[in-house]
């Protein structure tokens, strides 16, 4: 039942002590006004119950909550002792959490060595391409249609120095310029 239902701040004991920030302690949940299932409570014979929160830092990230069959007066020994394992869960979630943002730092590193790798090598390919191109004797202008059927609206991406003497005109002055602008 208890994992099923939720609450909102200040509603049962995890809403108090979500609220709160402190441990709390019901000493019968069949007789507390602030306790949303006291009619399961009483069905299952529960009476006692406690919570404590988690806690990252200052924020409650968790609470726990106990029960037992009988009516149990505030003991605060056991509610020091909770404070104390409280304490220590938080640093192990906070740990956790740790690790797992350094995972996905890592694995975000990596990917991006990865793709850095990719880019370099297409850049290297590119620049021996351009190379061969800008070397042939014959004027060669490359194009990039976004509408293959406004051939005005092609823009030019590329042009060797052949294309500029065949021309007689810088042809690579206009390189990102289109077709109808230049021709």
């Amino acid at each position: 039942v208890t994992e099923r239902t939720s609450f909102a701040p200040g509603i049962g004991l995890p809403g108090r002590v979500l609220v709160s920030g402190q441990p709390a302690w019901i000493p019968d949940v069949q007789l507390d006004d602030n306790f949303p299932r006291n009619k399961v409570a009483t069905d299952i014979g529960v009476h006692g119950a406690f919570a404590f929160p988690v806690k990252i830092g200052g924020d409650t990230v968790a609470v726990l909550e106990f029960f037992t069959d009988v009516v149990m007066e505030v003991d605060e020994h056991i509610l020091d002792l909770m404070g104390t394992v409280s304490s220590q869960i938080g640093r192990v979630l906070e740990h956790e959490r740790a690790r797992i943002a350094t995972l996905q730092r890592e694995e975000l590193e990596e990917r991006v060595a990865e793709r850095t790798e990719e880019l370099e090598q297409a850049n290297e390919s590119l620049r021996i391409y351009k190379q061969m191109i800008d070397q042939m004797p014959i004027g060669i202008i490359a194009f990039e249609a976004e509408d293959p059927n406004d051939i005005g609206g092609m823009r030019i991406i590329m042009a060797n120095d052949a294309a500029d003497q065949a021309a007689q005109t810088s042809v690579q002055r206009y390189v990102g310029g289109t077709f109808g602008t230049v021709f």
